[in-house]
Order: structure tokens, then sequence, then C-alpha cells
């Protein structure tokens, strides 16, 4: 069972080094979604909707507590 571990332990090590290295050379700019289908596009764009909302709002709460903070001086 350890021997299990450690092997995939080793092959995550090398995978994560790979793509290390390529996304320090700038290959790994963006995904590739060119295999999608039309349901994965769906899925990506509701996941890119979400994240959307989650900076918006993560801003709203960082100006929020400034301009508290302001006030209180």
């Amino acid at each position: 069972m350890l021997g299990v571990a450690a092997s995939e332990w080793a092959a995550n090590s090398q995978y994560r080094a790979a793509t290390d290295k390529a996304f320090r050379q700038g290959e790994l700019d963006t995904m590739d979604t060119s295999d999608f289908d039309k349901q994965a596009h769906q899925h990506l764009s509701i996941y890119n909707g979400v994240m959307t909302a989650s900076k918006i709002v993560i801003g709203l709460v960082i100006l929020t507590l400034v301009v508290m903070a302001a006030t209180l001086l």
C-alpha cells in the first residue's frame, strides 16, 4: 500500500514539475477548450460567471471595510 502511494506521489511530482516548467515558458497561458462539447462550454461559462461574481463581491467587501475604517477615524 505504501509503495502505491509513493509511486502516485512520484508521478504527481513529475507531472507538476512538467506543468510548472511549461507554465514558466508561457505554454499554458489559457486552457485548450477546442475539444469541449456544448455542455462543457456551458459549464465553463457558468464557472466564469461565478468567479467574476465572487471577485465583485470580494471587491465590495473590501471597499465596505475601507469605508468603515475611514469613517471611524
